[in-house]
């Protein structure tokens, strides 16, 4: 119903106050943390913002006028296929597009010089059950070696210091290590997945409100880097 697009239906008040019934439903399915991943894949970036500035349970169906006028801008402006891959991404029953080990990759949530990062799960038989399976973030690293004689001990290294890890940092606010192992020449470290929005998300969302953060929420997250940067290091 969302992706409707036919002038004279879309004009009708009585369909934009569906409309609206409709994202203020999905603004409260949002407000349930286990939720947001499934909207931050549905919805493009500059209008995942958007809906995250509403709020939390804003009942005024009038609040989110300005919702359904940027999304009928972008299904007026976006190919078909862009917005069906779109959804598309939140079917969880879909196949997966690439197996690792004993995991199946969901999607490749980023990308760097050194490696990428998956959403995946465990290979799982009966495909009734995928709804239920926990979700992690793989992380592939590439292991670029000039003299190939140290790669076996560059492997040991990283995986004695990632048990490590793993048995001795446990913390609700660190992101827990679940499992590494090599294969094809490359590392993979299995972290637990940490969903919501990203950085860039949050600093957009403040940009575009014309706001600044508070000094709290500025240390907050420079703490947040600097453990990532020791963890990672």
């Amino acid at each position: 119903m969302l992706q409707y697009n036919r002038p004279t239906l879309s004009e009708n008040e009585n369909f934009r106050v569906l409309q609206c019934s409709v994202f203020r439903v999905l603004r409260l399915l949002f407000c349930l943390e286990r939720n947001r991943h499934f909207f931050r894949r549905l919805f493009p970036s500059e209008f995942y913002e958007k809906f995250i500035d509403i709020g939390h349970y804003v009942h005024e169906l009038q609040a989110y006028t300005t919702l359904v006028d940027s999304y009928r801008h972008i299904i007026e402006t976006t190919p078909k296929d862009t917005v069906q891959s779109c959804w598309d991404t939140s079917d969880q029953q879909r196949d997966p597009i690439a197996v690792i080990g004993q995991y199946e990759v969901i999607e490749q949530l980023g990308s760097g010089a050194f490696g990428c990062v998956y959403r995946v799960h465990k290979k799982i038989i009966n495909s009734a059950h995928k709804t239920s399976a926990p979700t992690y973030a793989l992380k592939e690293i590439f292991m670029l070696q000039e003299d190939e004689s140290n790669v076996d001990k560059s492997y040991g290294d990283i995986i004695s210091e990632v048990r490590i890890i793993k048995q001795q940092l446990r913390h609700p606010n660190i992101v827990r290590y679940r499992r590494v192992f090599v294969e094809n020449h490359k590392l993979y470290i299995v972290m637990d997945l940490v969903e919501g929005a990203s950085l860039r998300d949050h600093i957009n969302s403040v940009k575009e409100k014309n706001e600044t953060f508070t000094e709290v929420r500025i240390w907050n997250i420079v703490i947040q880097v600097i453990f990532e940067f020791l963890l990672s290091a």
